[in-house]
């Protein structure tokens, strides 16, 4: 995740780190728009299951995992709208489904 530091400069940062009023990287599903806008509010949630979602890029040979909670949402290319980690069977993800990768730029 991306925030904006002290001196305006965008830095990476823990997803858990991030507290209301900070300014993070967001972009807006229905306009495309992309930029700083301010946290409104966080959540704490606690769980005993995570899930552990391994992918592999287009061109690459190696393997990245994403880890959150089951109902966790993430925009995925392929699907064009946000699908939960835990993939319920309504909306499985399918083999060459893609996610979104944090800092592409395409839609």
């Amino acid at each position: 995740m991306l925030a904006q530091d002290e001196t305006g400069e965008a830095v990476p940062v823990a997803i858990e780190t991030v507290e209301a009023g900070d300014l993070v990287w967001s972009r807006c599903d229905k306009t495309g728009e992309e930029g700083f806008q301010v946290v409104v509010e966080t959540y704490i949630r606690e769980t005993n299951e995570l899930v552990h979602l391994s992918y592999r890029t287009e061109g690459s040979n190696s393997e990245d995992t994403l880890t959150g909670t089951a109902e966790h949402p993430f925009w995925s290319l392929t699907a064009d709208d946000w699908v939960d980690m835990g993939f319920p069977k309504e909306t499985p993800l399918k083999v060459a489904q893609q996610p979104r990768e944090e800092g592409r730029r395409d839609a």
